[in-house]
């Protein structure tokens, strides 16, 4: 997925902070239509990070913002990739830091 400009001013921030935790360079991603960012962090596995409400959105007084991050390992065979962990926080490096002290 190509980021758009909206996208790439949007997600800056989470692009540096991830680069910045994992020493590798996310990529734009689309999960069930909506704008993420993929690292893959080793030959088998792979995080996601995705807002929990994408820039643009109507306000929802009742909805913060928040990342949902989640860490996958791909299964032998083609079969979906099993999730090992997922986190959701206010701030996209807290759900980073969770999900990866949540890992076997």
């Amino acid at each position: 997925m190509q980021p758009t400009p909206d996208h790439t001013e949007a997600y800056a921030d989470a692009v540096r902070a991830l680069t910045m935790a994992t020493l590798l360079v996310p990529r734009f991603t689309d999960i069930n239509g909506r704008s993420a960012l993929r690292v893959d962090i080793g030959p088998d596995r792979y995080l996601t990070a995705i807002r929990t409400n994408e820039p643009g959105d109507p306000p929802d007084a009742d909805a913060v913002e928040s990342w949902r991050v989640q860490v996958f390992e791909h299964t032998p065979g083609g079969a979906a990739p099993r999730l090992l962990a997922a986190r959701t926080a206010s701030w996209l490096i807290d759900a980073y830091d969770a999900a990866m002290a949540d890992l076997p």
